[in-house]
């Protein structure tokens, strides 16, 4: 109503991309910050210092100290955001519009609406592969990947992380409940 008295006129938040924009980055902004913090409060302040001294203005040392040594909060985080961002329904059905394409509307539509299971199915799947690879990526980081990651013994540690993150990744989505209800649903049909 303020905005209306300078001339700005109403603006429409619901049922709009922003409206989901500022939902999530409200719900999940929390599991950003908080890694990020646990991180940077570790920091030697020291070494802001001594790179001062060394001529170093605010900005170079921010790039070549804080933010180096802040990348595995940010990996961290980014995880913890990301993960279960890709499924998110509830604020899209919430706050987006009707036709707006996002992952979890999409496999809910395809599952109770339309009734395609196969689609469905498929674009769980795609959306696991996605998760495991992002999260591989994460887990092989810190190891140097790509440039390092086979040398030395670097390749045992990669190695275990790429068994992992399946395991990990699968564990995480609801593709052992997909199963479970398409059995459920062919014990209701009669198959």
């Amino acid at each position: 109503q303020a905005l209306g008295i300078v001339g700005l006129g109403p603006f429409t938040m619901m049922y709009t991309d922003f409206a989901v924009y500022i939902g999530i980055v409200y719900s999940y902004l929390p599991f950003m910050i908080l890694p990020l913090y646990s991180n940077l409060e570790k920091h030697d302040l020291t070494l802001l210092e001594a790179s001062a001294d060394l001529g170093a203005g605010p900005i170079k040392s921010f790039l070549r100290i804080t933010l180096p040594l802040s990348f595995p909060g940010i990996v961290a985080g980014s995880l913890l955001v990301f993960i279960p961002a890709v499924g998110e329904y509830v604020i899209p059905s919430l706050l987006g519009r009707s036709d707006q394409l996002m992952i979890g509307r999409v496999l809910s539509d395809e599952f109770f609406a339309n009734r395609d299971w196969p689609v469905a199915s498929a674009v769980s799947i795609a959306m696991l592969l996605l998760l495991a690879a992002a999260t591989g990526l994460a887990l092989l980081a810190p190891l140097g990947w790509p440039f390092e990651l086979f040398t030395h013994f670097r390749a045992q540690y990669a190695a275990v992380a790429l068994l992992l993150v399946p395991l990990s990744a699968i564990l995480r989505q609801p593709v052992f409940l997909t199963a479970l209800a398409a059995k459920t649903e062919r014990i209701r049909i009669g198959f």
